[in-house]
């Protein structure tokens, strides 16, 4: 498993995240997509991920999808990689 951080930002955006879910669709699907988003980030971390350019005029800007959301790869510092 990669160390990884969330910056604030992406701390709440998970948490809004999690709020529509439960909302929307119940706890029980909240959960299981919570860990399917930490597996991202995950392999966002670890390099494991497969990243794709946002905009065809801009190849250093990444992403990388995970369910119906996109995330970039350690890059716009949303998810990096924990100082150890």
């Amino acid at each position: 498993m990669a160390d990884y951080q969330l910056t604030p930002e992406a701390d709440t955006d998970v948490l809004e995240i999690a709020r529509y879910t439960i909302k929307t669709w119940g706890e029980q699907q909240a959960e299981r997509y919570e860990g399917k988003l930490r597996r991202c980030f995950e392999a966002i971390a670890s390099g494991r991920a497969k990243a794709r350019e946002l905009l065809n005029t801009r190849s250093d800007l990444l992403v990388v999808r995970c369910e119906h959301h996109f995330y970039p790869p350690c890059g716009w510092q949303k998810v990096h990689r924990a100082e150890k």
